[in-house]
């Protein structure tokens, strides 16, 4: 990210979408500070803060049908950090988890 900021200032950058791999509190935390809004793919595996306990985002989207999307709108937390979550399952087998700091992105 340093060496994108170096061509493009924060404030030419009105979203950032990120896949599974960038997930991890530092990398949450710089976009945080740097006031970077962003959507990130999150894996089935991850696990979430939902009601006080701890669960794996494909657990908590278990009821998700095929065709179905579904936000909750209370933040869960993601590793350690506050994001709202969106779910959509496409295919039998597919689900697709989008985290984002702000509600109105999952709209």
């Amino acid at each position: 990210m340093e060496r994108v900021l170096n061509l493009i200032t924060i404030k030419r950058i009105d979203n950032l979408l990120a896949d599974r791999e960038f997930i991890g509190r530092e990398r949450l935390d710089w976009l945080r500070q740097n006031k970077l809004s962003c959507r990130i793919l999150v894996k089935s595996n991850n696990v979430v803060e939902h009601r006080s306990k701890k669960i794996a985002i494909g657990k908590l989207c278990r009821g998700v049908s095929i065709n179905q999307t579904v936000m909750w709108h209370n933040k869960k937390k993601v590793s350690g950090v506050p994001l709202y979550i969106a779910a959509r399952r496409a295919l039998k087998e597919l689900l697709i988890v989008v985290a984002t700091k702000s509600q109105a992105a999952n709209r």
